[in-house]
């Protein structure tokens, strides 16, 4: 058990360095920020503040790279969660959903070989600045994974996104 703490700490911590060295930003530190399933939801653990880290995604957008850390759901294999401030308002799904694939094809790169079965991109209302400062959160998250055929799906999906 320790061990794999200890392993899934490294890959964190290795994430976080590698995306902190691939963009540009204020801060250039990728937070860690994990989940755990609790009763249809998650409990959510930040640890230190947000990070403000701009990443630039397809189409010319830009989006607030804020934590990435460990996803937790009994009896499934940990995966991983990128949290993001999209500069735009949630209630554009569709939107939501364009850009975080393209979060995806930014930061797969990083965790392509040997990375997380799955992932959730979560887009939040505020930027880090504000979060940090307390008040209430919305979030609007996909979650992708990884089959048998090396391919990206949306969680139940049957074609590949990726």
């Amino acid at each position: 058990m320790r061990r794999s703490l200890l392993a899934r700490l490294i890959v964190i911590a290795a994430l976080g360095a590698s995306l902190a060295c691939s963009v540009r930003g204020e801060s250039g530190t990728i937070r860690f920020d994990s989940a755990t399933s609790a009763g249809g939801g998650y409990r959510t653990t930040r640890v230190g503040a947000l990070s403000d880290t701009i990443i630039d995604v397809a189409g010319g957008d830009s989006v607030e790279l804020q934590s990435a850390g460990t996803v937790t759901v009994k009896n499934q294999p940990d995966g991983l969660m990128v949290t993001y401030y999209p500069f735009f308002d949630l209630a554009d799904t569709t939107r939501v959903r364009t850009t975080a694939l393209a979060v995806f094809d930014v930061l797969r790169r990083r965790f392509e070989n040997g990375g997380p079965p799955w992932i959730v991109l979560r887009a939040v209302n505020r930027p880090a600045v504000q979060r940090d400062s307390g008040g209430q959160d919305h979030f609007f998250g996909i979650v992708l994974e990884k089959r048998a055929d090396g391919r990206w799906y949306t969680l139940h999906g049957a074609s590949p996104v990726r």
